[in-house]
């Protein structure tokens, strides 16, 4: 059977699909493409858009159980929901005392546990208590 060669410019455009570079209004996107054996997974990391990907979760979750727009809710609009939000995570983020690319994964683990933790827990506040979000969780050795 003989071996068939690859063209080297073949070689090299696959390759350079691997990392692409995107500039766009936020800078700093990198998309990640790797394979698996359930297929391609691709994925934005702005430098640190954790704070907003966790106000928006805990805004859908709030909304959700009623926090949002009606008369006696905590925030009129999700708007004003995800700008008190997203003001006050960064600083408990900072208990999170591992880098955004290394708690990637864990912090899927936590929009999950949000959305799917009942309306009387207090997750609006309390979200840091939520097992699946504490910094010892999130930023636990692989």
């Amino acid at each position: 059977m003989k071996a068939r060669r690859i063209p080297p410019l073949l070689v090299v455009a696959c390759g350079s699909v691997a990392c692409a570079h995107h500039d766009d209004a936020r800078g700093g996107i990198t998309t990640i493409r790797s394979g698996s054996p359930e297929g391609a997974r691709v994925t934005s990391v702005a430098p640190d858009d954790r704070a907003a990907r966790l106000a928006v979760e805990l805004c859908r979750r709030a909304e959700a159980c009623g926090r949002v727009g009606r008369r006696e809710a905590r925030w009129a609009t999700d708007t004003a929901c995800v700008s008190e939000v997203e003001r006050d995570v960064p600083a408990r983020l900072r208990a999170w005392r591992c880098s955004p690319s290394s708690s990637l994964g864990r912090l899927e683990d936590c929009l999950a546990a949000i959305r799917s933790a009942r309306c009387d827990a207090p997750v609006d506040d309390g979200w840091t208590e939520l097992a699946a979000c504490r910094a010892e969780v999130v930023c636990a050795a692989p």
